[in-house]
């Protein structure tokens, strides 16, 4: 694996970085595609973002023509992550809740998936085997964080939070068994 991080100033001067990490092992389960990529800017520019010099504006709101993942390899790369990873990510578990409500994507259909592309990273990372080890402590962590500052538009938060604990219950049964292959 490779990772790039590429650090720089926003146009209001605000230290920012984009990190890109380039994976040569790991199996791609589904076909990548070509997507159109779109700003949240639609239709009329807000007040406010035409005091911005209009090119920038007009470029950041122009769909870029992109490589993606495909939605369900996302799905499956995301519960991963929330098996392996070092820290609790509340957005995981809202992308998984999004894409449950607006893709009908839902994670106990990919179960095996998940199973395979988590065995994968355990069997070829020790890092990853720790993580996996402690992976109670963040399912307790992401059953108690407030997800309302990561939100950009409203959702049925009694909704995500009953979601929430079934994914995470979800989870727990697959690190508990991935847990026991690895012992």
């Amino acid at each position: 694996m490779m990772t790039l991080k590429y650090a720089f100033k926003d146009l209001t001067s605000i230290p920012s970085f984009i990190k890109v990490q380039v994976n040569f092992l790991e199996p791609i389960l589904y076909e990548v595609q070509e997507k159109e990529a779109s700003s949240l800017l639609k239709g009329d520019r807000p007040r406010d973002l035409q005091l911005v010099d209009e090119r920038l504006t007009q470029t950041y709101a122009t769909p870029v023509r992109c490589i993606s993942y495909d939605a369900r390899e996302i799905l499956i790369e995301k519960s991963r992550a929330i098996l392996t990873r070092q820290a609790a990510k509340g957005r995981d578990v809202l992308d998984l809740f999004l894409m449950d409500r607006e893709l009908e994507l839902h994670v106990e259909n990919y179960l095996p998936q998940i199973e395979e592309k988590t065995k994968f990273s355990i069997e070829d990372r020790k890092r990853y085997r720790k993580q996996l080890a402690g992976a109670e402590t963040r399912f307790k962590a992401l059953l108690e964080e407030d997800i309302r500052p990561l939100l950009i538009k409203e959702i049925d938060l009694d909704d995500f939070r009953e979601y929430r604990k079934d994914v995470v219950n979800l989870l727990r049964i697959e690190a508990e068994k991935l847990g026991k292959t690895e012992a």
